[in-house]
């Protein structure tokens, strides 16, 4: 068999499977006991075939039996009498409505079956909807105002989502949206980002500025909250500490080497000659130039200076009132100043293009110690913001 009657032969096998599928499917959703589901696929096959018996059955059996479910599922949970039922209550009289409403929008059943009783039992479940409705709603308010009392942020996030929930219920209370914004305000895990400079070097106060002003955040996801600045009346959970141990500026340094480069060069020209003195021409009577080289060189001394800032430090995540260390690592941040100039003497012909370039350098002053340590911070706060976006995993 070859490839293409191997393909031919699969897609027949696919297809009737899918019609298969099609035909057995609402049943089987009914032996499962997933009688919305078999009330759906019911219901497509008789928007198409109103006289289809067979799902005619099905749907019957379906409905009636999901509603009868549903109705003894109602008539326990009120009979507990538990305030937390109401949802559920609310969610199966929805679910009685949608499952009436797909019936009704089916075109007249014609079974063939003269027997079939097609009584749907249709119901208004409007009033126990929007009554069920209000004390789900009413639940929330009452189960998220509970939780704020207790001060907790996780139970103040529990809080807010009832505060929601009770909203989109639609009951009103006076306090409803003070009381979600409380509980909005409480549920944040605030990550407070402190420097402790433990370095003997000077610490610039320019320095100081620039890693008090990281973007810390931007991290702010998922109720956490992080701050740099210790902002009043936040209650800290966790303290980032950024423990800068060593500020170091090297020495200003320079070297020197001292090279030559030879080119050969054109120098003029001058006549081709015959061996009797006459000058040479070609076939046409022209008089032959003869090019004429020569090599010339220069000496270069070039000059680099150079000059190198690290900062080093720890990176420590802990928890508040707790001395363990979550996280804790050693970063570093660096920064490299380099400047190269030259002085040539000699034939300036014989220079590469590089050493020209470096002839129009200058030497230039040397940053100090305030004017290294901010090009290292560049570095040094990008690895402190890589860190504390890695503190996201380790915060609750």
């Amino acid at each position: 068999m070859n490839m293409k009657q191997q393909i031919h032969k699969y897609s027949l096998m696919l297809i009737i499977a899918i019609v298969l599928f099609g035909c057995y499917s609402a049943q089987k959703h009914f032996e499962h006991a997933q009688y919305d589901k078999a009330i759906e696929t019911a219901s497509r096959k008789l928007q198409k075939k109103p006289s289809d018996q067979k799902h005619i059955d099905i749907l019957l059996n379906a409905y009636r039996t999901a509603n009868q479910r549903d109705w003894n599922a109602i008539a326990t949970l009120k009979a507990e009498n538990n305030e937390h039922n109401w949802e559920k209550i609310y969610r199966l009289y929805g679910a009685l409505n949608r499952r009436q409403e797909i019936i009704k929008r089916l075109p007249p059943l014609e079974p063939v079956n003269p027997l079939t009783n097609l009584d749907f039992d249709f119901r208004d479940y409007s009033q126990e909807m929007a009554n069920s409705r209000q004390k789900a709603g009413e639940n929330h308010y009452h189960e998220g105002s509970r939780l704020l009392s207790s001060a907790d942020r996780f139970s103040c996030r529990k809080a807010y989502s009832h505060f929601q929930q009770a909203k989109n219920y639609g009951v009103t209370y006076d306090d409803l949206n003070q009381k979600q914004q409380m509980a909005y305000d409480g549920s944040f895990t605030n990550v407070l980002v402190v420097i402790d400079n433990k370095a003997p070097q000077p610490f610039p106060s320019v320095l100081e500025q620039y890693i008090s002003g990281l973007p810390v955040h931007q991290y702010n996801k998922n109720w956490i909250r992080y701050s740099i600045t210790d902002q009043k009346n936040f209650i800290y959970h966790y303290y980032i500490e950024i423990v800068l141990t060593e500020l170091f500026s090297s020495p200003d340094r320079i070297s020197h080497q001292t090279y030559t480069e030879t080119k050969t060069i054109e120098d003029g020209w001058e006549w081709e000659k015959n061996p009797d003195g006459s000058i040479k021409t070609d076939s046409l009577g022209n008089k032959i130039k003869r090019i004429l080289y020569r090599d010339v060189s220069a000496q270069i001394t070039r000059s680099e200076q150079s000059k190198e800032g690290i900062i080093r430090g720890w990176f420590i995540l802990s928890q508040a009132n707790d001395n363990t260390s979550l996280m804790k690592e050693a970063i570093q941040g660096a920064a490299l100043f380099t400047n190269q100039y030259a002085f040539a003497t000699g034939d300036n012909r014989a220079l590469s293009a590089q050493t020209l370039q470096w002839l129009q350098q200058k030497p230039l002053p040397y940053p100090n110690h305030a004017d290294m340590m901010m090009l290292a911070s560049q570095s040094f706060g990008n690895i402190v913001l890589e860190k504390t976006k890695q503190t996201q995993n380790l915060i609750r």
